[in-house]
């Protein structure tokens, strides 16, 4: 019988797939199980996105969820929710620097994942993605996702994500690409899909 590799997928509302909670085989994980299947399969892909997730709210999850997946590889996308609570919260104020102090969340995420070694006696290979163009933050998630390129101990920094959410014309998020202001639609969530199965060819 042949060993699977575990993928497992780590992040907000768009790693869980709203708005399409009643057919989960529209989020981006369920489309990646099926890219890595066409492709010959050896991997079983598992969703453990959560609707409105921050770093700071995964970080007490994240040991109980290694634990419990004991993955060969974690792709991690977050860090939308923290750069928007912090907006939300200084509205009327002076528009924050957020992108930096989220950025140092991820890297304690980061630095706990590098630091998990699985049953099999490995440290999970570790994929980190930008996070996607949004157009009410766009200049918070260029600032957070540069910063990413300077993430170590990753096997992979892809920012795959943002670009195929931006139109580079208009510099604004693609609109065909979204259900709503912050959560891709279906033609979205394949896109994600597709990059992100680039990204575990590239560690493969």
């Amino acid at each position: 019988m042949e060993t699977l590799k575990s993928i497992l997928c780590l992040g907000d509302s768009a790693t869980f797939g709203y708005p399409f909670e009643k057919n989960p085989e529209s989020t981006y994980p369920a489309r990646l199980q099926k890219i890595l299947e066409r492709r010959g399969g050896g991997f079983r892909v598992v969703n453990e996105g959560i609707n409105g997730l921050t770093t700071q709210t995964l970080t007490p999850l994240l040991p109980k969820l290694l634990a419990q997946h004991q993955p060969d590889v974690v792709i991690l996308m977050i860090g939308g929710n923290d750069m928007m609570q912090m907006l939300y919260a200084n509205l009327g104020k002076p528009r924050p620097k957020v992108a930096l102090p989220v950025f140092l969340r991820v890297q304690r995420l980061v630095n706990q994942i590098k630091s998990y070694v699985n049953l099999s006696g490995k440290t999970p290979q570790l994929i980190v993605s930008g996070y996607y163009a949004i157009d009410f933050m766009m200049r918070e998630i260029v600032e957070f996702n540069r910063l990413l390129l300077d993430l170590f101990n990753v096997d992979l920094v892809t920012l795959e994500n943002f670009g195929s959410f931006l139109d580079i014309e208009k510099a604004a998020a693609r609109k065909k690409m979204f259900y709503d202001l912050a959560h891709p639609n279906q033609l979205g969530y394949a896109d994600i899909a597709k990059n992100m199965a680039k990204a575990i060819k590239l560690i493969s």
